[in-house]
Order: C-alpha cells, then structure tokens, then sequence
C-alpha cells in the first residue's frame, strides 16, 4: 500500500509516481540537485533500467513522491480488492440463487419469493396457491435466500411422509442438496445434535413417535424456521397433527404454511390456519367447531401474512402466456361383459352365505369394487381371504419407523375383511376355491376385460400413445393388485409401463417417477400412493381406470398432470363400470361432475370434493349405503344421486371460485420480470468469475485451469489446503472443480458426481 505527496525537497533513492506524457509512470532518484529557481534537476531510473534526465519546476504537481509503501505483491493487492467487490456484487444482488441453480422460476414464483417473503425477515406467511403451482419451489428458493443474507442458519420442513423424498430430491437437484431427513434413528443415534443446517421429517412420524417430537421442539432444536407442506392438514379435526402444528409454530421465530385448499368451506379451519401463521394477529378461534361456521364472517388476511393465486390467472414474464392450459373431462360407461357380471354376482353370494351380518356390507363393497377394477384384483383377495379369515390380526402401526402411504384401498379396508370370521370357514374355503378356479379359467381362454379396449384404443391410441412411442400417459388404479395386472397387459401389448404403489419402498417409488419424468417408458400405472405431491406433467392424459369413492382422491390424481410444466390441454378418461351396486350412482355424479367442470374450463377439478360438500353431496356415505343391508337406504341414496344436477355443481362450482377471489392476489408479471432483468445487470457474469479465478490464480496461492468435465468447469488446486469454503463438504482440501455458472453446474451434474463441483459466484 502507498500514499502519494508532493514535496519541495527531492534525494537519492525516493520512488516517484508522475503523470507526464512520454516518461514512465515509476521512476527512482538516483541523483538530484536543486535548480536556483525553486526548482530540481533529477536523474532518474526507469523500470526498465535505463536513466533519465527529468526537470520538476517549482509547484509542479505532476511528480510525487511515494512516501510510504508496504511493499504488497501488485498481484495480491489487486486479488484482494476483486474479492472485495465480487463479496459486495454477491450480496447485494437479490436474486443470486438463481445464478448457481438450473432453476429458473416462473412470474408468480419470483413475486412470491423476491416481492412478498423475503422482504419480511420475521417471516409469518400462508402460501395457499392452487395445486401444481410450484409451492416447493418457492419453500426452497426462500430458505436458501435467507440463509445467504444471513437470516437463519438451522430450518425445518415438515411434510407428509410420501413426500419427504421427493422435497429431499429437489433440494438435490435446485438448490444444491442438503437437506438431511430426521427418523427415529436420526433421533436415537443424537444426529440431530451435529451442527447441521437443514432438516425434514415427515408429519405422520413427527405426530406419532414421542422421541422424534420431543427431540424436534424448538427450545432444543433452535430452529430459525419452521415449513409445513400440506398445511391443511393440521386442522383440530386431525387431532395429533394439529398438536405438532401448534407445538412446531408457536416458538418458532419465522414459519411457512402451505396448502392449496387453505379454507376447504370452513371458515373455522381456516382460522385455525391463520392463528398458526400469527396467532397475536389472528385469536385462537378455539376446539369446538360452531355450529353457524357456514356463516361466520369471512375473514380476508393481509399481504403480510397470506398470498394466494388461483390457477387461470397464471401468466409468463410475458404477462399474457397462460401457465396452465384447458382440461377436459370423459366418462366412459362399461357395463360388465357376462364373464364379469358372473363372477361379481357369485363374489356379492359369498358375502351373503358366509360373513356374519355386521361385516356383510363392507366385503360387500371391498369384494364389489374389485370385481368391478379386474378379475385379477378379486382374485388376490379371495386368496387372501382362504388363508386369513377369522384370525383378527390387527395392524398396530410400529413407532419406531416412518410410515409412508401404504394403499389404503390395500392396508385398511381388505384387511378387515379378509381377516373377518366366517359362518362356515370349511365350505367358505371351497367355494372361494371353485370361483377363483373359475377366474383362472376366464384368463386360460383369453377373455378381453370390458374396460380393456376403451383404455387402449380410445384413451391412449386416441391420443397418439402408440406402443413404442414416445407419448405418455397415467393410469390410475385403487388397487395395488390391479395395478400389477395392468402394467403386465400393457407390457403385452407392447407398451412400456411401470407400476408406482404403497407396496414399494420409497427408494425405487423415486426411481420409477424420475424414469417417468425422464421420458424413460410410455405409462406409469399407479395407486393411491401417487395421488399426492407427485410431478407427471410430462403426460398429458390421465385414466381413472377405476374410481375412488373418495372424490379428495379423484381431483388429487388429476392434478398430477395439470401442474405448472404442462405444456398441452389436459385429457381426463374416467372407466366406470355399471351394472354393479355402485356404477349407476358413480356415472350420474360423474356426469354431472364432468358436464359443469367442461362448461368451465376445467376449473372444478381443484376443488371437486369442495364443492360437493357445498352442494350437500355425501358421496361416500351414499356409496356405503348402496352396499349396506338396507334396501329403503339403498334406494335413498340412489335417488338422492339421480336429484343432483350439473346447473348445481355449477352454481356451487362459481360461488366457490367468487369466494377464492376474494382472497387471491394478483400475478404481477411485469414486476417480476423488471425485478430478474436488474439483477442480472447486478449479478455477477460467469466471465467475471473466470477472470477472478484467474486473478487468484495470478497471485501464486492456487493454479487454476480447465477440467476434463468441459467447458464452464475449472479445476483449482494448490500445494496449501483450499479455504473449506471452495471444496465439496465445506471441508479444507488440496483441491476442488469450480462451475463458474449454473449452466455449467448442469453440464457437470450430467457428466460427474455433483457432490465434486461447487458452485462459486452468486449464491
């Protein structure tokens, strides 16, 4: 470091900086001898080793002399300061996550996070966009914002457990990993103590085993945030998730609440959600659920603490390019062939001659439905049943492990009835015996299943799904063991195809999404497993090969493929199959369902079972009552079905819509855009972080040069530990591979192990 002045006096050996045209810019004085006149007659030597004559005049202020000089390498000097201004440019660009990611966020994406969330550093906040808007990603762009500026250090995501992996895979691939799951091992072994920054746990095992909620409070685990996915689920009707919801929320400074049905038609729920947003703004509406809740005041939160934008009011940069396209909904009425409609009577039989009378209506139903999805299905249950009935073992669920979304259609309902006492265990045995014999029998003489032909030649040929080629589609099944048999029909008739369902570990569940995603096979055939959570927005059509009583389940599964990503119309088949107990029923609501939600776009499918709340329509307990042993039930329930009318669901359809807008807020576009445009005048370029490599590397402390994994990559090395800071791990090391752009993070990932390449620049 130097200082300059100029001064009257002038001797041997002084450094001089002059600012003449023609005379180098450092000289040294070898001699000097005053002039008379005030002024100096110098010899001087140049840089290069010559000397020269040079004249200063009195006053003249073009020659100073270096007075004091620290004697720094030039190179070192000038590192030091680039390293001071790329440290500045990085902080103060606002959106520099997004510069070492290969996530490049939509409009209502970068509003949410860089307009409303961030600006709010003791962050109290509802996100409650519609389904498959993207609300992870939004979670995980803001958590890695702040913890850049600073702001937290140690977070918590809470989400269900079927999509624990799916939050962890992401955190992988947008933001750069991390993100570490706790179990009850994690809890047992005190790996919650290491000094480690972001963590998840799923919801169900966090309400159910003691030791991992005790271990999660946030006085012992000084969490600085806290983000629920799928926060309607803490609602007091579900007693031990609202407890974790309160526990979680109340001592924890900052808090992230998602969901897109944040009301679900009560404005009592919906309260309850806000008081765990803020509950010094918003009072504890209390346990009991009045009776009036359909006409309590509606209570419309403020921009501080909720945001919420609804699906067809989604828009690019652009401003005018919808997000999110048409959906258009077809039911297929299937009556049974004479190989089915045998067998589903002989199954219906069974259950009158064989199961006591209090069990008769749910094997009823399980039977029926199976019947009714394929023979194969009916089959596996029977075969169950032989071997199970009349042992009673009840499933306790295990506390030590995490539960994940087994098929309830599978686990809860089957169970009960495979394991129910019998009349008569012996002739029951035999006459399973002789109707499974019989379904053998229907597949030894190739029997073509009524549904079979409209799901290939109309739901998937129809749409260009061909074997062999490149088209994709879903299809959606209740039943495990109807999902096995489907995919295996598929594969013979040379379509690809895989099953996703609760009988696979999460692990290889994860692996037959992402091949799905990856275009890897034609057809993912899934259960309920799937319903939730899951991206398959590479398709565009999507079969019901049965229908779940459940309508929560139906529209669940049709947001799988409507998701922000969907660059075509949405196609919805529904396969209902009648003439059985339930199948006139399900086609008049369906239809009716189908016809409002065409006439507007597509709208209804977000909130289907909503509505039919709205419209008085209890779906399942009309089913139940159609296989109960009742007949003047029965007949209720069915005209009950037959008064419902598409002008109604309509009706209700729009004055839901209404009341959403009330609290929705609006996409702004143009802000979002001018927000990334500054920034990328403020960030810093992938040239500038090269040539601060280069820099460094001009001062001797490391070498820097190009790597094997390709263009955008740079290896540095030297023969001193690299600052922790620069290596994978955040441990010191002799040497790291640089990605000085998110470009060529993504190259790398696709050509090494991404755990080798850091990400150096802003964020």
């Amino acid at each position: 470091m130097t200082k300059g002045s100029i001064v009257a006096e002038f001797e041997a050996g002084q450094r001089l900086h002059v600012r003449r045209p023609g005379v180098p810019t450092s000289l040294t004085v070898q001699m000097a001898q005053p002039d008379g006149r005030g002024g100096w007659s110098l010899f001087v030597l140049t840089p290069d080793g010559s000397f020269l004559p040079l004249t200063v005049a009195s006053g003249d202020d073009t020659v100073e002399v270096l007075l004091v000089d620290g004697a720094a390498p030039s190179e070192r000097v000038l590192a030091g300061m680039w390293t001071q201004w790329m440290a500045a440019a990085n902080h103060n660009a606002r959106t520099t996550l997004l510069a070492s990611t290969p996530l490049r966020p939509y409009a209502h994406q970068a509003n949410a996070v860089y307009g409303a969330m961030l600006p709010q550093p003791q962050l109290r906040f509802l996100l409650a966009d519609e389904p498959g808007t993207g609300k992870t990603i939004m979670a995980g762009m803001y958590l890695r914002e702040m913890q850049r500026l600073g702001l937290i250090r140690k977070g918590l995501v809470v989400a269900p457990a079927g999509l624990v992996t799916k939050w962890m895979a992401d955190f992988e691939h947008f933001f750069g990993g991390g993100l570490r799951r706790i179990t009850a091992d994690t809890v047992r072994e005190h790996a919650l103590d290491v000094d480690h920054d972001m963590w998840i746990v799923s919801l169900e095992l966090a309400a159910t085993n003691g030791n991992v909620q005790d271990a999660i409070r946030p006085d012992k685990a000084g969490w600085d945030v806290v983000v629920f996915d799928e926060a309607h689920r803490l609602t007091p009707t579900a007693g031990t998730f609202h407890r974790v919801g309160r526990l979680l929320t109340r001592e924890t400074p900052r808090a992230l609440l998602m969901t897109a049905t944040p009301h679900r038609g009560s404005e009592w729920l919906f309260r309850h959600l806000l008081n765990m947003v803020d509950p010094d703004v918003y009072p504890d509406p209390g346990m009991d659920k009045p009776s009036d809740d359909e006409h309590m005041s509606r209570l419309k939160p403020g921009a501080i603490h909720f945001l919420r934008r609804m699906k067809e009011a989604l828009v690019d940069y652009d401003g005018q390019t919808r997000l999110f396209l048409g959906r258009t909904a077809h039911n297929f009425a299937i009556p049974l062939n004479p190989v089915e409609a045998s067998l589903y009577v002989q199954a219906l039989a069974m259950v009158d001659e064989f199961f006591p009378r209090t069990a008769q209506p749910l094997a009823r139903m399980v039977y029926g439905k199976r019947a009714a999805s394929t023979l194969y299905s009916l089959k596996e249950t029977l075969l169950r049943r032989a071997s199970k009935m009349g042992q009673h073992l009840a499933v306790v669920p295990d506390a030590g492990t995490d539960p994940f979304d087994v098929d309830t259609a599978d686990a809860g309902d089957e169970a009960e009835v495979v394991n129910a006492d019998s009349v008569s265990a012996k002739r029951e045995r035999g006459a399973i015996k002789d109707l499974v014999a019989q379904i053998d029998d229907a597949f030894a003489k190739a029997y073509t299943p009524s549904k079979w032909r409209r799901l290939i030649d109309e739901c998937l040929v129809g749409n260009g799904i061909v074997p062999g080629g490149s088209e994709q589609a879903v299809v959606f099944t209740e039943y495990a063991d109807s999902a096995e048999w489907i995919q295996d029909q598929l594969l013979a008739e040379g379509f690809t195809a895989r099953v996703y369902s609760g009988r696979q570990a999460h692990v290889e569940r994860d692996e037959v999404r992402a091949a799905f995603m990856r275009r890897d096979y034609q057809i993912i055939v899934s259960t309920d497993a799937g319903n939730e959570g899951i991206d398959l927005q590479s398709a565009h059509v999507l079969v019901n090969y049965d229908i779940p009583w459940s309508l929560v389940k139906l529209e669940q599964r049709m947001g799988r493929i409507h998701r922000v990503g969907q660059n075509r119309n949405v196609e919805l088949y529904n396969l209902v199959a009648t003439e059985t107990r339930e199948g006139d029923t399900l086609l008049t609501l369906l239809n009716n369902f189908v016809t409002a939600a065409n006439e507007l776009d597509g709208q209804l499918f977000d909130s289907l079972s909503l509505v039919a709340e709205l419209a008085h329509i209890n779906f399942e307990d009309w089913l139940k009552a159609i296989y109960g042993n009742d007949e003047d039930s029965k007949q209720r329930a069915m005209e009950a079905a037959r008064r419902v009318n598409a002008a109604d669901v309509r009706n209700r359809t729009t004055q839901l819509r209404e009341d959403d807008r009330e609290l929705e807020s609006a996409v702004e576009a143009r802000a979002a855009l001018t927000l990334l445009q500054d920034d990328l005048l403020e960030r810093i370029n992938p040239a500038i972080v090269e040539a601060y490599l280069q820099r460094l590397a001009a001062t001797g402390l490391l070498t820097c040069g190009p790597a094997p994994q390709g263009e955008g990559i740079l290896r540095l090395a030297r023969s001193m530990p690299l600052p922790a800071s620069l290596t994978p791990e955040g441990r010191p090391g002799n040497s790291a591979l640089v990605a000085v752009s998110g470009d060529a993070l993504s190259a790398a990932a696709r050509e090494t192990d991404t755990t080798d390449v850091v990400a150096l620049g802003p964020g």
